[in-house]
């Protein structure tokens, strides 16, 4: 660690006063005698704790214990322009120093026993900390000492002095540079002074001249501050106030313009002259033509004359000094007006050809210049002209009332007005020089118009105007008009007409014009065309001319017609061309000239026409077998070719239809497998000539066409198919089955599943109806009857065997005679008495009677029932009118 300062203070050191004798540690301190400033004193040796104030030196550093240094850092009010220096005193061997800025540590800075300017900043605080040392390195004590940076006073500097010579007028100002180490704003206090005495109020940059007056000294203090303390004053230079020649704004006439009679005065304009004390004066000189004339404010003829250049020039001064010299206006003198007592128009007579003019009386003129008149020209009270010394006759008309108002002219001047009388003015009779006929070849349907040359008439205000007769074969004819319609003249006619010039008040001379003779009009075309538009071999080809035009009405509609082929003539002057005069691939085309007997027309062409192909017709089909079913492929075959009208060679494209629908099946063959029943094919056969296809022929066959007798669009089974029934078009195997006793859907079984109301057996072709519910024999069969049944008819022993079987199956009834099952069937003798009979009709073969009676009973009882028993069915005979279980069975 680095020593203290030279500045530090030591004690004073303790000799020590050892005996002769010599021992390596006497005192037994740990130290040899050498080392030991006290080896008797085994308290006192390097290591020891050295107390303070006792005098001795106990750790052997030469002072008397390890005092509290003293610190001080220097200035003690530091501003930010002032280097930190560290004062430190103490007795210890050693110390260190360590620094912190606003409580924070300046590792950078330990050690040092100064900080730089530059580090520093206005409100920090900067704290040294200095730790006494013993010789082996211990800390002992530690003092610190705080500055707090204080701010700078700024400081001004003249940059820009005060002129040394001001005056009146004049604004003084400082150019002033400052300077705040704080980087602070600083603001400016200033104090004027003139003679030393401050002036009140005048706080600002800049004094104006009202503050000063010639002859006086003006300077300025300013002191800075920058808001917390002010710097040292400045005071500017002194600049002196000098006198200020007067001025003048200008110079200028009175009057500014004038002739020989005037008399002119120089007036100065805007004296001022900053020294309020000074006297103001004016010098004068006049000049004309550049020569100096006069030297007073005024000036009169004789001294110009006519045309002089006159100019006056002032020059304000003072008591000391003059002016700048103020130059007036260059003024040309101006000619002085003439005078007239009267003035008249001439001629007395006016008409549209003449020119009027002015006479006048009395005319004077003070330069002696020559007589002459201006006016301005009024026709009915409206200004038609302005100084002009006549009228010209384009002006006015017939009938106008003119009068002026004149003014003498010498050249140069007018002078002041007169009017003189009024004149009207006169008609001029028209005239014309000669008139044409429009168009000069003309034709019927034309309009024909008069058209005249060299109309003349003074009066311009006049209307032009013309008396029209036209004559047509030399007879007056036509309205009192220039123009002349086509209905009063008609082909080789001859006309003329007469014009005779008319402006409302006079006529003038007629003039006729050269005979016009009607022409022909030769007809017009519009366009002509070619049909059909797109020809083909076999067409006959016909021009079609449109917008056929003749103004002539009585001409016919004609035409000659020319046709060619390949560029070379071909067929007659006719509107027709015959097929045999052309082929595919050839252009054809037709003139037309139109033609009314008497001249033709202009020959209108027609477009091109290319005869193009004709496509083939369409070939005769057939399809192999004609009654296909649905086991045969199907042959597509041309039975007779198309017919190409070019010859062309013909190739055939194949296309399948079903139902309609087009499919890509493109060859004459249709396989088998893409065939069903009903489906109806049709195919299609295309011929093409190479250039595009012809007419389509076709043929359909539709797949098992005589297949479905009864049309339910089920397979009869003669075609192998699954129609069950033929005859009934609602029984087929697509349809929904019901309860009817009828097979529906072909599945072999009648009412499967079709929601009957009762259980349905089945044996053989038959549908049984087992029905729980217990009705009378009436009231059974109708129920039966009902859903397309009968009450069951038993045709032998094994039917009646198969349904005692089936009943079997149910409960036996509560209320039954005898312990069995009781089911009403169809047979009955309701009808006679003794005679048996099926509800079905069906011849009765096979009974069979309980055992009880042998047979059936006739006292009433007129129904038969069916019961099950061990050995077999037997048909109980009871009252028709009991409740009872039934079956039904279908009647296939």
């Amino acid at each position: 660690m680095p020593r203290g300062p030279a500045t530090q203070l030591f004690g004073l050191a303790l000799l020590c006063a050892c005996s002769a004798e010599y021992r390596f540690d006497y005192d037994r301190d740990g130290w040899e005698d050498m080392e030991d400033c006290d080896p008797s004193d085994p308290s006192i040796h390097p290591d020891a704790d050295d107390a303070v104030g006792d005098g001795i030196d106990q750790d052997c550093d030469g002072a008397d214990g390890t005092a509290v240094p003293a610190v001080a850092i220097y200035p003690p009010s530091p501003r930010t322009t002032d280097q930190l220096l560290l004062q430190v005193v103490t007795e210890a061997p050693a110390w260190e120093v360590s620094w912190s800025l606003d409580g924070e540590p300046q590792p950078a800075w330990d050690g040092q026993t100064f900080i730089l300017a530059e580090l520093t900043e206005r409100g920090q605080v900067w704290r040294a900390s200095v730790t006494t040392l013993t010789s082996a390195g211990t800390e002992t004590a530690t003092a610190s000492v705080d500055v707090t940076i204080a701010n700078t006073p700024p400081t001004a500097s003249l940059v820009v002095g005060l002129d040394p010579l001001v005056a009146e007028g004049d604004v003084l100002a400082v150019g002033i540079g400052t300077d705040d180490p704080d980087d602070d704003l600083v603001s400016l206090a200033w104090s004027w002074r003139v003679d030393g005495e401050p002036i009140a109020d005048q706080d600002g940059p800049q004094l104006s001249s009202a503050f000063f007056d010639k002859g006086q000294t003006v300077e300025v203090a300013v002191t800075p501050d920058d808001g917390i303390d002010s710097g040292a004053t400045l005071l500017s230079n002194a600049a002196l106030v000098v006198n200020t020649p007067p001025a003048l704004q200008g110079v200028t006439l009175d009057p500014p313009t004038g002739t020989v009679q005037t008399l002119f005065t120089c007036v100065p304009i805007g004296w001022s002259d900053p020294d309020p004390a000074d006297p103001e004066s004016i010098q004068f000189e006049w000049y004309v033509g550049g020569e100096l004339t006069g030297t007073d404010d005024q000036l009169a003829a004789p001294e110009f004359s006519k045309h002089d250049v006159v100019q006056c020039r002032a020059t304000p001064v003072d008591d000391e000094a003059a002016g700048a010299m103020e130059i007036g206006p260059q003024i040309v003198i101006d000619n002085a007006p003439p005078v007239v007592s009267a003035a008249s128009l001439e001629p007395i007579d006016p008409t549209e050809a003449t020119t009027l003019s002015i006479a006048g009386i009395g005319f004077s003129d003070a330069d002696g210049d020559p007589e002459d008149y201006l006016a301005d020209w009024y026709v009915d009270n409206v200004l038609v002209a302005t100084n002009s010394a006549t009228l010209p006759p384009t002006l006015f008309d017939k009938g106008d009332v003119v009068h002026a108002e004149v003014r003498p002219w010498d050249g140069e001047s007018l002078g002041d007005p007169v009017l003189t009388g009024s004149l009207t003015i006169l008609n001029t009779t028209p005239a014309v020089a000669s008139v044409a006929i429009l168009p000069a070849v003309a034709y019927h349907g034309d309009v024909l118009t008069a058209v005249p040359t060299g109309y003349d008439d003074p009066d311009p205000a006049d209307v032009e105007g013309y008396q029209v007769q036209w004559f047509v074969d030399g007879l007056p004819t036509g309205p009192d008009d220039l123009e002349l319609p086509a209905s009063f003249f008609a082909r080789d006619a001859v006309v003329t007409v007469e014009l005779t010039p008319d402006d409302g008040e006079a006529t003038g001379p007629p003039t006729t014009s050269a005979p016009l003779t009607i022409s022909n009009t030769p007809p017009t075309v519009a366009a002509v065309s070619i049909s059909p538009l797109e020809p083909r071999t076999g067409d006959t080809l016909t021009a079609v001319p449109v917008g056929w035009s003749d103004p002539d009405p009585a001409d016919s509609e004609g035409y000659v017609f020319a046709w060619t082929v390949g560029g070379l003539p071909a067929g007659a002057n006719s509107p027709e061309l015959d097929p045999a005069a052309f082929a595919k691939g050839d252009e054809v085309t037709v003139t037309i000239t139109p033609d009314d007997g008497t001249d033709p027309g202009a020959t209108v062409a027609s477009p091109t026409a290319v005869i193009v192909n004709t496509p083939p017709g369409a070939p005769v089909v057939q399809i192999t077998p004609a009654l296909p079913l649905n086991t045969d492929e199907l042959l597509c075959e041309v039975a007779v070719d198309a017919v190409d009208a070019d010859g062309d060679p013909l190739e055939y494209d194949f296309l399948w239809i079903e139902d309609g629908f087009g499919t890509p099946y493109t060859t004459p063959t249709l396989p088998v497998e893409q065939t069903d029943w009903f489906e109806v094919w049709e195919c299609v056969v295309t011929a093409d000539d190479g250039d595009e296809p012809g007419e389509a022929g076709s043929a359909e066959v539709e797949i098992g066409q005589n297949c479905d007798i009864d049309e339910d669009l089920g397979v009869a089974e003669v075609c192998g198919g699954d129609d069950c029934d033929d005859d009934d078009p609602l029984v087929f195997a697509a349809q929904t089955e019901t309860c009817n006793g009828i097979d529906d859907d072909c599945d072999g079984y009648a009412d499967q599943d079709a929601g009957c109301p009762c259980d349905v057996a089945y044996r053989e072709e038959h549908s049984y109806l087992l029905c729980g519910s217990d009705l009378s024999w009436g009231d059974s069969r109708d129920a039966c009857l009902a859903v397309g049944y009968d009450l069951v008819t038993i045709e032998d022993s094994s039917e009646g065997s198969w349904l005692r079987d089936e009943v079997s199956l149910y409960p036996p009834q509560p209320h039954a005679l005898i312990p069995a099952n009781q089911w009403w069937i169809g047979l009955n003798d309701q009808t006679e008495e003794g005679t048996l009979e099926w509800a079905s009709g069906a011849e009765v073969t096979y009974v069979a009677w309980d055992g009880g009676g042998g047979g059936y009973n006739h006292a009433g009882s007129d129904c038969a029932g069916l019961a099950t028993h061990a050995s077999g069915p037997i048909w109980p005979w009871t009252s028709c009118g009991t409740a009872r279980r039934y079956v039904c069975e279908n009647l296939p």
